[in-house]
């Protein structure tokens, strides 16, 4: 598991001395009980979505690396929550 595959290594996008490395990840739950309230439970879906930006130097001796992450939850019927 430790050796190099470059066949399933990230391409990234180079700017300068950096590669950009975009990311998006998109899940989807059920929840039965969104309030988690004891009485009355209200149930619903919950869509995910994670975007995420690493840039990495591409420098021979030092490296610099930055990462930025967020997450995004929306509910198919109770939008207000």
């Amino acid at each position: 598991m430790s050796r190099p595959r470059p066949d399933y290594a990230p391409i990234g996008q180079r700017i300068g001395g950096f590669i950009l490395y975009p990311n998006v990840n998109l899940s989807e739950a059920f929840n039965s009980n969104i309030l988690g309230a004891s009485t009355k439970p209200q149930s619903d879906f919950i869509t995910t979505i994670e975007p995420s930006l690493d840039l990495n130097s591409d420098w021979g001796t030092n490296e610099l690396d930055f990462h930025v992450d967020d997450s995004y939850y929306k509910y198919a019927q109770h939008g207000s929550q």
